[in-house]
């Protein structure tokens, strides 16, 4: 995978989980909307560590914040 393939499957990963996030509070926060929105968010993080070579170090920080608030989620 190059880098530009990598971003562009992020952005539509990160877009797609915006996405759920609304549904899920708009819905109640129901598992339904929480299944959809962990698939997304479990997606982002498989992409991240598995190509995270791929990223400059200047993205290193926010990226591993994201993936703590990620894993922080998902054990609530």
């Amino acid at each position: 995978m190059t880098y530009e393939e990598l971003i562009a499957l992020l952005h539509e990963s990160i877009e797609a989980s915006g996405i759920a996030y609304k549904n899920y509070i708009a819905g109640g926060k129901t598992f339904s909307f929480a299944q959809e929105l962990k698939r997304q968010n479990d997606k982002i993080t498989r992409l991240i560590t598995g190509n995270s070579q791929l990223l400059s170090p200047a993205l290193q920080q926010d990226v591993a914040a994201m993936l703590h608030h990620y894993n922080a989620w998902t054990k609530q």
